[in-house]
């Protein structure tokens, strides 16, 4: 069975902007006695703008994260 839910697109040729944004390990169905994943993390975007446009509000909300302000500020 398909692992990935659709819907999908015949080529990538199709997608004018997409950004890989992070990866982690991972077992199949969580249990360590099964096979090592690699799991892949993304967007696809319409535009070079719109995609430009998400990628400044993720780094704007990483500005304002109050775990990285409040270290800044010696809160806690």
């Amino acid at each position: 069975s398909d692992l990935c839910r659709g819907p999908h697109i015949p080529t990538t040729k199709h997608i004018p902007a997409f950004k890989l944004t992070r990866s982690s390990a991972a077992y199949w169905r969580g249990n360590q006695d099964n096979a090592d994943l690699q799991r892949v993390y993304g967007t696809a975007w319409e535009s070079t703008e719109a995609q430009d446009e998400y990628l400044e509000l993720l780094a704007e909300a990483e500005r304002r994260d109050h775990r990285k302000l409040g270290t800044e500020l010696d809160l806690f």
